[in-house]
């Protein structure tokens, strides 16, 4: 009679031995990255506070104001120090002035804004900026907005047909389904925009349709 424990130890030595069948690949369309060229205007937030504070030599009477702006990460002003940028006024009207650029670093715009007779201490007003970006893509909206919910990572394709998740940073979104992001990691890069939903980074994928981006 045959040992029960041996039997059992050789079928479960077949069963770790044998091949595994191979996960179905999931069915994806994608797209490619499209570098943008020019600069891109993105109209942001800054607090405005009396520049007097930060600056003795501002002229007067004529009220100044220092305003300080967060870039988004991996852009830059398309502007020199010294260039003036169109800063919109909390006035029934939305009047506009021109604020001169103080500074630049990687994170950061400094403005000061002169003569003004409104008190703008304390108060968040919206300044135009053109930035410009070695690293700024336009991409189909689907790339990052799905039922994941999840708008700051896409997944790129690998040349072993695995989708990779990479982070990006949205700049804008555009007309007709469109967004620009900044990524130093999508460089030709094919994106997918449909199948992302139940997706995880290293998944294999089929490519059922590959849709054109149109470039700015």
């Amino acid at each position: 009679m045959a040992n029960p424990n041996r039997t059992m130890r050789a079928v479960a030595l077949h069963l770790l031995l044998a091949a595994q069948p191979a996960l179905a690949a999931h069915p994806v369309s994608i797209a490619k990255a499209e570098p943008v060229s020019g600069a891109v205007h993105l109209t942001l937030t800054a607090e405005a506070s009396d520049a007097a504070a930060h600056d003795e030599a501002v002229p007067r009477p004529g009220r100044a104001y220092h305003l300080s702006i967060q870039l988004p990460s991996g852009v830059t002003p398309a502007l020199p120090i010294g260039s003036f940028v169109t800063v919109t006024l909390p006035t029934v009207h939305h009047n506009t002035a021109p604020a001169k650029i103080k500074s630049i670093s990687k994170t950061r715009v400094e403005l000061v804004l002169e003569n003004q007779t409104q008190l703008l201490d304390g108060q968040r007003l919206k300044v135009t900026l053109p930035l410009k970006s070695a690293h700024l893509y336009q991409i189909p909206f689907q790339a990052v907005y799905s039922p994941r919910g999840i708008t700051t990572e896409v997944f790129v394709l690998s040349p072993e047909q695995r989708a990779h998740r990479i982070p990006v940073v949205p700049i804008k979104v555009l007309p007709g389904g469109k967004i620009i992001v900044s990524s130093d990691r999508l460089n030709g890069a094919s994106i997918v925009i449909q199948g992302t939903d139940n997706l995880i980074s290293g998944d294999g994928v089929r490519v059922v349709e590959q849709k054109g981006a149109a470039s700015l």
